[in-house]
């Protein structure tokens, strides 16, 4: 397996299509290996939990790549998806992700839609399902906007918490 730049760990194509745009300018994105959850084997959610791990450990190996992203959908679960990761970590005796390592967890509370929905000027709650795009490329204007929100530092309010968490994150790669 030959070594790339980031390994991207999400559920849909929609959180690819999200990141890769979030990311472009950033990394190089042709050299960015996609792990998406195959279609109709388990839920999206549970598959990113289960790889978590495997990837940490890979990249903590400097086997695979020099940067984690991870996308995964906070949907309604009362136990926040940092804490179910952090878990999925200790359960395979590994150490929790430190302030330095180049890993990224983009948690969009509800769903990423939330995210689209808000960055499109819609004022957004965590408990509201938004439509889905078309086509997941249609989400690139909004993600130009969350970039410039990110590196000038300044989210319009109200802002959904979750996504200043996602431009701290940002940060890290």
């Amino acid at each position: 397996m030959r070594r790339v730049q980031c390994v991207l760990l999400c559920e849909d194509r929609q959180h690819e299509a999200f990141v890769r745009r979030f990311l472009r300018g950033k990394l190089d994105i042709r050299d960015i290996r996609v792990l998406i959850c195959p279609p109709g084997q388990q839920a999206a959610e549970q598959w990113v939990r289960m790889q978590y791990p495997r990837e940490v450990r890979a990249l903590r190996r400097n086997q695979v790549a020099t940067s984690l992203v991870v996308m995964i959908d906070g949907d309604l679960y009362p136990i926040p998806r940092l804490q179910i990761l952090e878990r999925a970590l200790s359960e395979e005796s590994l150490s929790l992700r430190s302030a330095t390592e180049p890993i990224a967890i983009f948690v969009p509370k509800r769903n990423i839609e939330t995210w689209i929905a808000y960055l499109n000027g819609q004022t957004v709650d965590d408990q509201t399902t938004y439509p889905k795009l078309q086509r997941q490329r249609d989400c690139q204007s909004a993600v130009d906007i969350l970039k410039q929100m990110c590196e000038q530092n300044h989210l319009r309010q109200p802002c959904p918490p979750s996504l200043q968490e996602a431009c701290e994150e940002y940060l890290r790669i």
